[in-house]
């Protein structure tokens, strides 16, 4: 009889060693990785949609990158406003004199404006999304170069180069959808001309913006 509860004793305390043993590897462990859903992947081109100029400007601002295989980052050129205006009327009119004669009132106007940059970004994957960061450089120009409409006609140079930075998250294997913020610093230079197109004043100016939203970009990856 106390051969057998010497044994059952022994073997319980054996079992607690055992069981203890087992904890202490059990803490030391390291935790595994957690499966993140929503990682960014990179591809070797993307195109973005600005919806929030868009939406605030009734502009289409789109984004093409192009990322290479050995770098930490992407190409990325956009085209801000690409247009071209023409507009022609006629109209009677009554003429200042006493008679009831009437006569052609013709008006034309014709401007084009662009806008486009090229730039660089670099990004670090996070745990959830990406950082970005980087340097565009713009040029904006604007000639509207036939007025008959009483407005003299003017045109405007701007060169501007706007750092940025911004968040990505990705919402699924093609798709994300970015916020950016930038810096703007551009020079202008602008022309004033006469209704016969020649030169009459001639003005340049210096200025920085600084926005919170300058882009909230909606991406498609292939």
């Amino acid at each position: 009889m106390k051969r057998t509860c010497y044994l059952l004793a022994l073997a319980l305390f054996g079992l607690v060693i055992s069981m203890q043993s087992a904890h202490c590897q059990e803490q030391k462990k390291p935790p595994e990785g957690i499966f993140n859903n929503h990682s960014s992947t990179d591809y070797k081109w993307d195109v973005s949609l600005d919806v929030f100029r868009m939406i605030a400007a009734s502009q289409a601002h789109m984004t093409l990158r192009y990322a290479p295989k050995r770098r930490q980052g992407a190409f990325r050129a956009t085209i801000n406003t690409l247009g071209w205006f023409a507009d022609k009327g006629a109209s009677k009119m009554n003429s200042d004199s006493g008679y009831s004669e009437t006569f052609d009132s013709r008006s034309e106007m014709q401007s084009f404006s662009t806008s486009f940059g090229i730039g660089y970004e670099w990004r670090r994957n996070l745990r959830v999304g990406q950082f970005f960061h980087g340097v565009d450089t713009e040029i904006d120009w604007y000639n509207n170069y036939k007025n008959t409409t009483g407005i003299l006609p003017s045109s405007s140079l701007a060169v501007a180069v706007a750092p940025f930075c911004g968040y990505k998250y990705q919402i699924s294997k093609r798709l994300s959808a970015s916020l950016e913020s930038n810096l703007y610093i551009h020079h202008r230079w602008s022309e004033g001309k006469s209704l016969d197109g020649e030169v009459t004043s001639k003005s340049h100016r210096f200025g920085f913006a600084l926005s919170p939203i300058s882009k909230l970009n909606f991406t498609f990856h292939f």
